[in-house]
C-alpha cells in the first residue's frame, strides 16, 4: 500500500490506536508498532514500543533516518524492507532478534550497528544492500543464514566470530567487492585461508573472494558449495581437485572471464546454472573416463564463447524432464556442432535455444521426440542426424532447408536402449 497516507482508529477500539498526525499505527497497548504510511522522511519510535512489525516500514521510499528506542526488543519480517533512502540505522542492545528480510533492498544503506544478544544473521537479511560495505557481526551469533548478504555489492571485508555454528546457502552471493574473509581462530566449524572461507578441516569450500584472478582449489576439497564463485569477475584460470564429486548449483555463475575449465573424472553431476553467464568460456574439458551422469539445467547457459564441448558416454541426463526445465546450452551462440551420448532418454524443450550457429546435431537412439522449442533460434542449423526413425518431430521444429538424416546403423547407440 505505497499510497497509503493516514490511519484512522476510533476512539473506543480498545487494541488499536493511532498516533495524533495518523502516521503510525500501534496494537497491544502501544507496545508493537504495525504499519507505517508511505509518505514518513524521519520517525523517532516511542520509548514504549518493544516491537516493530512485521512490514512496518516496507516501501517507506523518503525515510533517511528513523531511531529506535531502548527496550525494543525484536524487529519482525521485512520491517524496512525497501526503504531506499535509508542511510543508517542503529539497532539497540536490547534487541535479540531481527527476522527475514528486514533490510532488504535498503540500496542506499551505508551503515548499521548490530546488538550483541544477536544470535541469528536471518535469511536475506541485508539482501540487495548495494552500498553496504561493513557490517561487524556480533560476537554471539551462532547462525548467518541463507543469502543474508545477498547482492551487497559494496561489502569488501567479513569477520566470522568464534560462536559462528552454521553459514546457510549462498551467504554471500553477488558480493562482487568482498575481499577480505576472516574466522576467530577458536572457532570450531569454519575457517579461512588466504582470505578463502572453508569449514573446519578444509575439504568444503564456502565461498572464495572476489580480486582472484586465478585460483587453485586446494587437492583435498571434495565438495565445493553453492554460489561459492559466483560473481568472481576477475577470475580466468581455475583448477579443480581430482576428488571433486559435483560442482553445485550456481559454482561460477557470472564469472565472465573464465576461459577455460577441467572438468575432473571424478564429477558426476554439473549442477544447475554451474556455469551460466560465463561469456568468455570457450574450452570445457572433459575426458573419455568421465564419470559425469548428469548435466542441469542452464549449466551453460549463456557461455557465447563456448564453440564445441564433448559429453561422455556415461552421461544419463541433461536437464530436467520438467515444465521448468530446460536452456542447458541457451545462448552459447558459438556453439556449431553437438554429439549427444547414447544414454540420453530425452531432450527437454529450449535446450538449445539462441544457439544461433549451430550446425549440426546428432540425436540419440532413446530420444522419441522432438519439441518444437528445442532448436528455436537455432538459424544455422542445416543437418539434424536421427538414430532411431521412430522419433517424433513437433511440426515447425526444423526450418523446410534443414537436412534429416536417418543413421540406424549405428549400433553404438542403439544396444543401450535394448539393454
Amino acid at each position: 500500500m505505497t499510497g497509503l497516507l493516514k490511519f484512522v482508529v476510533s476512539k473506543d477500539n480498545e487494541i488499536y490506536s493511532t498516533t495524533e498526525d495518523g502516521k503510525i499505527l500501534y496494537s497491544e497497548q502501544e507496545k508493537t508498532l504495525i504499519k507505517a504510511t508511505s509518505d514518513l522522511k524521519s520517525y523517532h519510535v516511542s520509548d514504549i514500543i518493544e516491537v516493530i512489525g512485521g512490514y512496518a516500514f516496507q516501501n517507506c521510499k523518503d525515510l533517511k533516518e528513523v531511531e529506535l528506542p531502548n527496550g525494543l526488543r525484536c524487529v519482525l519480517v521485512a520491517a524496512f524492507n525497501k526503504c531506499i533512502s535509508l542511510e543508517k540505522i542503529v539497532i539497540p542492545d536490547t534487541v535479540e532478534k531481527i527476522a527475514n528480510k528486514v533490510f532488504e533492498g535498503c540500496t542506499s544503506l551505508m551503515e548499521i550497528k548490530l546488538p550483541d544478544l544477536i544470535r541469528k544473521m536471518s535469511i536475506n537479511m541485508f539482501a540487495g544492500c548495494v552500498k553496504l560495505e561493513t557490517v561487524n557481526i556480533p560476537l554471539q551469533t551462532k547462525t548467518i543464514s541463507e543469502e543474508a548478504f545477498a547482492d551487497c555489492m559494496s561489502l569488501k571485508s567479513i569477520h566470522i566470530p568464534e560462536t559462528v555454528k552454521k553459514i546457510g546457502e549462498s551467504a554471500f552471493v553477488g558480493c562482487e567487492s568482498l575481499e577480505e574473509i576472516t574466522v576467530d581462530d577458536d572457532n570450531k566449524k569454519y575457517s579461512a585461508e588466504e582470505n578463502v572461507l572453508y569449514n573446519r578441516y578444509q575439504t568444503r569450500l564456502i565461498r572464495c573472494p572476489s580480486n582472484f584472478d586465478s585460483f587453485i582449489v586446494p587437492e583435498l576439497i571434495s565438495s565445493i558449495a553453492k554460489n561459492a564463485f559466483n560473481g568472481c569477475k576477475n577470475l580466468k584460470n581455475v583448477y579443480l581437485p581430482p576428488y571433486l564429486m559435483k560442482i553445485e548449483e550456481y559454482t561460477f555463475n557470472n564469472c565472465e572471464n573464465i576461459e577455460t575449465i577441467d572438468i575432473p573424472e571424478n564429477v558426476v553431476v554439473i549442477k544447475r546454472g554451474a556455469f551460466e553467464g560465463c561469456s568468455n568460456l570457450e574450452h570445457i574439458n572433459i575426458s573419455e573416463n568421465s564419470s559425469l551422469r548428469k548435466i542441469e539445467d542452464y549449466a551453460f547457459y549463456g557461455c557465447k564463447k563456448l564453440k564445441n564441448i564433448f559429453l561422455p558416454e556415461m552421461l544419463t541426463e541433461i536437464c530436467d524432464h520438467d515444465i521448468n526445465g530446460g536452456a542447458t546450452f541457451g545462448e552459447c551462440e558459438s556453439l556449431e556442432e553437438i554429439d549427444l551420448p547414447p544414454r540420453i532418454p530425452y531432450l527437454n524443450e529450449s535446450m538449445f535455444f539462441g544457439c544461433k550457429n549451430l550446425k549440426t546435431v546428432k540425436i540419440p537412439y532413446n530420444v522419441l521426440y522432438l519439441d518444437s522449442d528445442l532448436f528455436c533460434g537455432c538459424d544455422s542449423l542445416k543437418t539434424v542426424i536421427l538414430r532411431n526413425e521412430q522419433t517424433k518431430i513437433e511440426e515447425g521444429t526444423f526450418a523446410q532447408d534443414v537436412k534429416i538424416i536417418i543413421d540406424e546403423e549405428n549400433l553404438h547407440n542403439k544396444i543401450y536402449f535394448e539393454i
